[in-house]
């Protein structure tokens, strides 16, 4: 891609807000980064008046080295461009990082305006905050459980009605609403508007919600009992009830129309009671049963607008909720104040704090922007905002804070809601689609430019994804759709000619479509259960799946099967060179391993399987494996420390006996239960089977020697445990087992073994707190496993291997070949059932829990959200299939195992129902659906046809795609089948003409040009080209660098004395914060010190250090009040970076010799203090060398070059010259100029 298309240049020449819907593989980033370019050439906008904000470093770095390459491309052309030069400088201080590094530097910048930041604050990574997270739930849980007030009673009420008398539940959900709330704009806002709705005695919110709900509902059902073929009267009544409620209905005519609906159902037959009068034989399982979802909603509505009684079921359950709202609002509000209060207090903020208090600095009491926010509205010409899909709101409105409105308006917004998938981190698409909604006509808010030419597949590719995605994303789910200007188009044909359709190279479908029919009706999935028996939820950062469920019920034989298929079809790509198109050299080759990736939904539980399958087929897998603690090697020795903390553990035990450290096979381990059968402790059953059994008694011979040594060492090992340290212990027993060596002998060996090592790392770094046991070590991995914050495991060492990954972990990446895996899992529907909801339009959703009553059943705003929920989950899904998809450079493969019976048979029949008409999927069918694979199957009838099947009807293709099906037990889904993929003959010996032999020669005997440079200094501190140039390399203190930081640690801090060095920071700190206007006397400055240690800036220590009286006669003297008379020009601890050329440094005295005329090098430091002044600049450099007054002249010549390089730097940067230049020196009391 060389030119820019019509749509980027549009995108890159706009001004004012602009919001660029960027479709997969478009060219989003590199139209961004062009953008800010001619921000920056064209309008002679300076990148400190830039903001580009991204959502991960990666993409950080990735931007910022993409605008530093395009500026070495602009200063080949014009290397004298003062402008440009200065740019270049300026980059990598530039506002380029992610929104957390953002509001990071405004706190850092600003913390004095917020009361609750400590001076030397630090941000808690996730394993320090999931500590205070836990401190803080045990601190309010315990208030209940203790106090005797009503309102603890409540809370333990809570607590065994929702519990069973555990906490574990409440305590989730005191989270789930406290992490919510985080990402709104004003937490205590929602919190106000929930108690409100609450506080309320009359549900009639709940009754607006039922009717609003009800025209919809009354449609679509309407709908679907018209169109039932053959019904009975039953569904004719039906119909009858839903007319009489009309379009508008009352809350009592739907009262009405539901009960009327559910008698219809209801009513038994008089002669057989056992059967429902209105359903004729023949009728429950063929009509009835697709009806099941339409009954049960009306009853559950008849059941909540039932007035026959003496109660209101609707009011009862109002009142019910009120009371569990206000008790979970509480907790929530609790735990908020005491988390807060735990962060607070050491010193700590969390990423959600980060947000929460930049939106406090920037946003008034009255909600519009602060004066802050005003002053860095003015800084940011532009404000460039990647990613813009997975924001939340609070992000949304810091943004909008620092960027203009109006017809200065500056907001660069890119993204791609069909790319939306991380909604488990409570991202909201909904905020994009309002943006595209509100600039879409180009008015004076803003304009949307759309950009849909895809840089990144072949066109058979996309002609495959756009009909997909066209009929299955529409707005009713997930509030997505594939318009026509979202479909993607062939993007640079004229150079990609080799992949567009029906080229040469292209004649082939470049999507395959690899199914196993499982066609076993015994062991079908029943469709009510929407996949919550395979439930998983995303937890992590990869957007994996497994925390609600702990167990995935995965028929291992079929997932076995799957992989096996997948391993084989790489297998034959592989071994058949499949051509690739090799981007940067214009030109096919053969594929290699490493241009192949699986990504699958969910891999926690399902890699292992992958990795073992390939391995069988020889096939390289690169994979992240489960979790560092459920690495098989991480278990055994974990297992082995529960022991030697208390043998009386029979899981541990089994374990460790079975694993390799001990070798026991199963035969063996029932040999040692049969010889005690009544006893249920197996740690009293080895030991009684040691001390009764002789070694010489046959086939329990071999069991009694294993036995006797793991006894024997597990004593010593425990004794070693009392006397010495975890790691020691952990040592002793890897050297005496070699169990290290023995992974090392096993596939993935080296990988393993580090694993154990890095096990042994963190068992050191427990090692000073010895003193609090083993126990407490085991219950510290168990709270990073039960939290997911496990250390990464190792990675695997092969680079050319194919990789497999999550949907998630893709993102962003793209492969030559992508094989997208286990389409046939259920989708995960967990969340929608949850205890508690939290929804937009209904706020807090909940089930309800009667007291003295062990049911519990959703409330009616639970059960109007969870309808919402399953469109915004089924959306999600959809939008991930799309990034999937969207990955695949030259091949995508789609595979899943079909459980359903006769669903081949079906795609069949429906392919030839559909060859004359071809009707749009209806959208309560796509509701309707659980797997990636049944939105498949329902969109293939429309693309294929009978006559394109093959005679045996197992395999078949046309333009779109080629399809195999496979039987279960298909021969060639067993590991045993790779002996029958049999790898071409190496290739021929290839002679060399003479041609080859001369490029070869010049290959070999080829050396760089630039030698020299390969040597010198790229970047560098003026204090490192100083030392580089002295022949004799001094210890001499770092210039301009304050070693002062808020979040640096003041060891100290309690010494009675400083070193030299520490009084020289002290002194450095104090100069970089005294106020200017306070420092004109002893007095003033003593003040001051007493301020700034009440601050935290400086220490008791560091403040009694401060030789006070030498830095009043400073500001006293001629250079010190000519700068306080110009202090709002002072800047202080200045930092820089500018570009040298070496006979620039060479005149400084700061290099011995020159590089070559066309090298540079980047100097960058900080200078002390600065006076910018609108025409000169003013430069001082402070000195707290021990040295005497005839010291003053040497010390002078010594640091005038760096200080004559700081001045040079600076009027590269600021464009006016550095008038003066002072050295002061406090201990001699001298200033002088150079």
């Amino acid at each position: 891609m060389s030119a820019f298309t019509e749509a980027q240049t549009q995108a890159i020449e706009a001004r004012g807000n602009v919001i660029v819907v960027a479709g997969a593989g478009t060219g989003k980033t590199r139209t961004l980064v062009e953008r800010c370019l001619r921000c920056v050439m064209d309008d002679e906008c300076s990148l400190e008046n830039i903001l580009m904000v991204t959502f991960t470093e990666a993409t950080a770095t990735e931007m910022r080295d993409r605008i530093r390459t395009r500026f070495l491309e602009r200063l080949a052309v014009t290397p004298d461009s003062a402008h440009l030069q200065k740019q270049f400088a300026l980059l990598d201080t530039a506002s380029i990082s992610t929104l957390h590094a953002f509001c990071l530097r405004l706190l850092r910048e600003h913390f004095h305006e917020v009361k609750e930041l400590d001076p030397q604050f630090t941000v808690l990574d996730e394993k320090q905050s999931h500590l205070l997270v836990q401190e803080a739930l045990e601190s309010v849980l315990d208030v209940h459980y203790r106090g005797s007030f009503s309102k603890n009673e409540a809370v333990r009420g809570l607590i065994r009605r929702m519990g069973r008398g555990s906490d574990e539940r409440l305590r989730k959900l005191i989270l789930k609403i406290h992490r919510y709330t985080q990402t709104l704009p004003d937490p205590s806002a929602w919190f106000r508007e929930q108690h409100k709705l609450h506080n309320e005695t009359d549900p009639g919110r709940w009754r607006e919600w039922l009717v609003g709900f009800f025209g919809a509902w009354h449609a679509r059902w309407l709908k679907e009992l018209r169109a039932v073929a053959g019904a009975p009267s039953c569904v004719d009544l039906c119909i009858t009830a839903l007319d009489d409620a009309g379009k508008a209905p009352s809350f009592d005519d739907i009262a009405r129309a539901v009960e009327q609906i559910t008698l219809v159902d209801s009513e038994k037959d008089e002669k057989n009671p056992r059967l429902r009068k209105n359903w004729p034989r023949g009728t429950v399982g063929n009509i009835r049963q697709p009806l099941e979802k339409f009954f049960a909603e009306a009853g559950f509505l008849a059941a909540l607008s039932d007035s026959s009684g003496a109660t209101n079921p609707l009011a009862e359950d109002w009142q019910i909720a009120r009371a569990q709202a206000e008790g979970l609002l509480g907790l929530a509000e609790d735990f908020g104040r005491e988390f807060a209060r735990l962060k607070r207090a050491s010193a700590g903020v969390d990423f959600t704090d980060l947000e929460q208090f930049t939106l406090r600095l920037l946003q008034g009491e009255d909600g519009q922007p602060s004066a802050i926010a005003c002053r860095w509205r003015e800084q940011f010409d532009h404000v460039f905002v990647d990613e813009y899909q997975d924001i939340n709101a609070a992000q949304d409105a810091i943004l909008h804070a620092v960027s203009r409105e109006g017809n200065a308006a500056n907001r660069f917004l890119v993204g791609d809601v069909k790319q939306s998938i991380y909604r488990f981190r409570l991202a909201d698409p909904h905020i994009f689609r309002r943006y595209e909604q509100t600039w879409r006509s180009g008015g004076d808010e803003g304009q949307r430019i759309p950009l849909s030419e895809n840089f990144r597949s072949r066109e058979a590719i996309l002609d495959f994804i756009n009909p997909f995605f066209a009929e299955l994303m529409r707005s009713e789910v997930g509030g997505v759709e594939y318009g026509a200007d979202a479909r993607l188009q062939f993007g640079g044909r004229a150079n990609r000619a080799e992949l567009a359709a029906g080229a040469a190279e292209s004649t082939e479908p470049r999507v395959e479509f690899l199914l196993i029919d499982k066609n076993d009706a015994a062991e079908e999935v029943e469709e009510d259960d929407r996949g919550e028996a395979d439930s998983e939820t995303p937890a992590n950062g990869d957007g994996e799946e497994g925390a609600r469920s702990p167990v995935e019920f995965l028929d291992i034989d079929l997932v076995e099967k799957e992989a096996c298929l997948i391993a084989r079809r790489l297998r034959q790509l592989h071994d058949e060179r499949h051509k690739v198109w090799d981007d940067k050299k214009k030109e096919f080759r053969p594929v290699e391993w490493n241009d192949m990736v699986v990504l699958l939904r969910s891999a926690k539980t399902k890699s292992e399987i992958y990795a073992k399958a390939f391995h069988k087929f020889e096939v390289p897998l690169l994979a992240k494996r489960a979790g560092f603690y459920g690495a098989l090697e991480v278990m055994d020795l974990l297992n082995l420390l529960h022991l030697l903390d208390n043998p009386q553990q029979d899981i541990p035990l089994l374990a460790v006996l079975r694993s390799p450290l001990v070798g026991l096979s199963v035969d063996e381990l029932a040999t040692i239960r049969a010889h005690d059968v009544k006893t249920r402790s197996f740690w009293t059953v080895l030991q009684s089977f040691h001390a009764a059994v002789s070694p010489v008694e046959g086939a329990a011979a071999t069991a009694w020697k294993k036995t006797r040594s793991f006894l024997a060492a597990h004593t010593r090992w425990r004794e070693s445990l009392r006397s010495g340290s975890f790691s020691a212990c952990l040592e002793t027993v890897l050297d005496e087992t070699r169990y290290e060596a023995l992974l090392q002998s096993e596939p993935r060996g080296l990988e393993r073994a580090a694993n154990v090592r890095l096990l042994l790392d963190i068992a050191r770094q427990f090692d000073p707190l010895q003193r609090q046991g083993l126990h407490r070590f085991l219950w510290f991995v168990e709270t990073q496993q039960d939290a997911e914050l496990d250390p990464e495991p190792v990675p695997p060492q092969a680079e050319r291997a194919v990789r497999l990954m999550t949907i998630h972990q893709s993102k962003g990446l793209e492969y030559p070949v992508v094989v997208l895996a286990d389409l046939g899992k259920k989708i995960n529907f967990a969340d929608r059932n949850d205890d508690l909801l939290l929804d937009e339009k209904y706020g807090l959703c909940q089930h309800l829990y009667p007291q003295h009553d062990r049911r519990h059943y959703p409330s009616l705003a639970h059960w109007l959200a969870s309808r919402r929920e399953q469109a915004e989950l089924l959306g999600e899904e959809l939008r991930l299939l799309y990034v999937a998809m969207t990955r695949a450079r030259d091949t995508l493969i789609l595979t899943g195992t079909v459980g359903k019976k006769n669903s081949v048979a079906a795609w069949r029949a429906a392919s030839e129902e559909m060859a004359a008409a071809n009707p749009p999927l209806d959208t309560q069918a796509v509701l309707n659906m659980s797997s990636a694979l049944d939105w498949i199957l329902a969109w293939l009838p429309r693309v294929t046809s009978t006559k394109e099947w093959a005679a045996m009807g197992q395999e078949g293709k046309n333009r779109l795609l080629r399809w195999t099906i496979y039987a279960r037990d298909d021969q060639r889904l067993r590991v045993e089948a790779v002996e029958a993929l049999q790898p071409e003959a190496a290739d021929e010996p290839v002679e060399l003409d003479a041609a080859a032999l001369d490029e070869l020669a010049k290959k070999i005997q080829w050396r760089y040009d630039h030698m020299p440079a390969t040597s010198g200094l790229a970047k560098a501190s003026v204090t490192a080209l100083r030392r580089r140039a002295e022949e004799n390399e001094e210890a001499v203190q770092k210039f301009g660098a304050s070693s002062f930081s808020f979040s640096k640690s003041r060891d100290g801090a309690g010494r009675n004395e400083l070193s030299g060095a520490e009084v020289g920071t002290a002194h450095h700190t104090f100069l970089q914060f005294v106020s200017l206007a306070c420092a004109g006397s002893e007095a003033e400055l003593r003040q001051e010190a007493g301020r700034l240690r009440l601050a935290g800036v400086l220490t008791e220590g560091e403040s009694v250090a401060l030789k006070l009286p030498a830095l009043a006669r400073f500001w006293d003297s001629a250079a010190g009040r000519q700068i306080r008379s110009a202090a709002g020009a002072v800047q202080r601890e200045l930092p820089f970076t500018a570009r040298f050329s070496p006979a620039e440094l060479v005149a400084l005295g700061l290099m011995k010799e020159e590089l070559e005329a066309d090298e540079f090098i980047v100097v960058q430091g900080v200078a002390d203090l600065a006076v910018l002044l609108p025409e000169e600049i003013w430069l001082l450099d402070f000195k707290t060398d021990r040295m005497t007054a005839e010291a003053v002249e040497e010390k002078r010549a010594h640091y005038a070059p760096q200080l004559k390089l700081y001045a040079a730097a600076l009027e590269k940067i600021y464009n006016r010259p550095v008038t003066r230049r002072w050295l002061h020196f406090f201990d001699a009391g001298e200033t002088t100029s150079v």
